[in-house]
């Protein structure tokens, strides 16, 4: 009966305390009149002093045993002390932690919005980079049980935008946003990431990450991980495998499918036929490249939809890739 659970763990340790302090009583009452031969009750003044005298009693290896040996009940009353004064000292010690560590007493981030990282390089092509990266961590961070992360459709409306976090928190309806810039000088990446409680407007967490270029997937993985560390205290091994999945360890095929996706979604016809080169080229270094033929789908499903000129196999083509993808990834 839901009415009749406890709902707090403080609730149910108040009634363990009580009870064992009724169970310590109650033996300590029997033991004495066992070894007196008294039949009497004692009067109610003396069973006052004598139960305060016995919470204050710290409960020996040499009481408890004697209580055993006098009582069927005393097996009882030891088991139940036991377990209770553990279980006090266990959420004691949890509630000191607590109280020395800010960031436990935070109430847990239940959602959760990825902007655009910002391409800060001096060089427009590194735009495919920023939104690609940002696009994966959204993917990445959907893994994550009981966390609503926001759309990439919702989210990078305020690409390119100066942005306040308490009023995109508001306008997305999440309680946490995750910002970042990118900047490539050559073969190297500079990502820095932060991540803020708009609720309190408290910088959670935030770091720098310098790799080289052909890192990419592993720093992406990196990100996702230090993330969900945050956010969630621990993850099962089945979370951990589908937070940082790779669908391929080709960084030269990831980069030709985020740039397709790149271009996908700009949403025009011509963008949608260069997209499929990109896709077609991932392919072809990575032919088990399950989101390169994803992405392949996509592009056929959409030009039937904007281009007049789109090819008339367009829609077989589609669900052609698309199967293979699903046939990839291990689902048919």
């Amino acid at each position: 009966d839901c009415e009749e659970r406890y709902q707090t763990i403080g609730d149910m340790l108040v009634d363990l305390r009580s009870q064992v302090q009724e169970l310590k009583f109650d033996a300590m009452k029997r033991s004495t009149q066992s070894q007196e031969g008294a039949e009497a009750t004692a009067t109610s003044d003396e069973l006052i002093t004598a139960k305060h005298k016995t919470s204050a009693l710290s409960p020996s290896a040499e009481y408890l045993g004697g209580v055993v040996k006098r009582h069927k009940l005393g097996v009882v009353i030891a088991a139940l002390m036991f377990l209770a004064f553990a279980a006090i000292a266990y959420f004691a010690y949890f509630a000191r932690d607590s109280a020395s560590n800010p960031a436990t007493r935070r109430a847990a981030i239940t959602s959760i919005a990825v902007l655009p990282l910002v391409n800060a390089s001096n060089n427009p092509e590194a735009e495919y980079l920023s939104d690609g990266i940002s696009e994966s961590l959204i993917n990445s961070l959907s893994q994550l049980p009981q966390l609503k992360v926001i759309a990439r459709s919702s989210s990078f409306k305020f690409r390119g935008k100066e942005v306040n976090p308490e009023e995109v928190a508001n306008a997305l309806g999440v309680e946490a946003i995750l910002t970042g810039r990118l900047i490539q000088l050559g073969d190297q990446l500079q990502i820095s990431a932060e991540l803020v409680d708009t609720r309190d407007g408290t910088n959670v967490w935030g770091d720098h990450y310098n790799r080289k270029a052909s890192d990419l997937l592993a720093i992406q993985a990196e990100i996702s991980r230090d993330i969900s560390e945050k956010l969630r205290s621990k993850l099962t091994g089945d979370e951990q495998v589908r937070l940082t999945k790779r669908y391929t360890e080709n960084t030269h095929a990831y980069e030709l499918y985020i740039h397709g996706r790149y271009h996908w979604n700009n949403r025009m016809p011509e963008n949608f036929h260069k997209a499929i080169e990109y896709f077609t080229q991932a392919i072809n270094v990575d032919p088990k490249y399950a989101l390169a033929y994803a992405g392949l789908a996509d592009c056929y499903v959409l030009l039937i939809d904007y281009d007049v000129n789109a090819p008339k196999d367009s829609s077989e083509k589609a669900r052609s890739a698309a199967l293979k993808a699903l046939e990839i990834d291990g689902i048919l």
